[in-house]
């Protein structure tokens, strides 16, 4: 039984190498979102809406209405390039492969897969707290347009200042097919199940 752990352990890490590509890219792909989520926050806080500048407003609106869209449409073009094919490695797969790990350094003291552990912790951290700076970022656009003066604005720019409004109440999340959102609280939900998964093959 426990050889059969060990080729199943060999096999996963094989299925795992395109996967940790992916998800190293994640990194980069939440630093370009971040900038631009900061860049956008000062945009905003230049927005005067006391100003009898309404045509230089509007456009300045529209101006991170463009940047907020660019943001989403990088996010939902990194989320399909992740595929199907990266589901499992925040799901069942990881859950398997730590958990499964962990009972070959206990029970037969192959201390090699420490290395393995590390590796797919680290990778699975590294996806959730990159998921978790997309969230976190998007909601500072969130909180630094209701901090604005929009109750002064004037009325011919309300219409689009909904609009932009609306936009941005909308989470924008790293997500990999079909729903799973990666974020920290994602990383707690793998941790838990790596450990009932360990648990449970100590028992039998």
């Amino acid at each position: 039984m426990n050889l059969y752990f060990v080729i199943l352990v060999i096999v996963i890490s094989i299925y795992y190498i395109p996967i940790t590509i992916a998800g190293l890219s994640v990194c980069h792909i939440h630093k370009i979102i971040s900038l631009r989520s900061r860049y956008l926050v000062k945009l905003l806080k230049k927005l005067d809406f006391n100003s009898r500048r309404v045509k230089e407003t509007k456009s300045e609106i529209f101006r991170c209405v463009q940047i907020h869209m660019e943001i989403r449409n990088v996010v939902h073009a990194f989320n399909e390039s992740l595929g199907y094919v990266a589901a499992s490695s925040q799901n069942a797969c990881n859950n398997l492969m730590i958990g499964m790990c962990a009972y070959l350094i206990i029970k037969e003291d192959r201390y090699i897969y420490i290395f393995s552990i590390v590796m797919w912790t680290f990778l699975q951290w590294i996806s959730c707290y990159s998921g978790q700076a997309v969230e976190d970022a998007n909601e500072l656009v969130r909180i630094e347009l209701y901090n604005t003066t929009w109750y002064e604005m004037d009325p011919s720019l309300r219409s689009t200042f909904k609009i932009f409004q609306a936009q941005v109440s909308l989470p924008i999340r790293l997500k990999v097919k079909p729903l799973q959102a990666l974020s920290m609280e994602h990383l707690t939900n793998v941790t838990k199940g790596a450990y009932s998964i360990l648990m449970f093959l100590l028992r039998i």
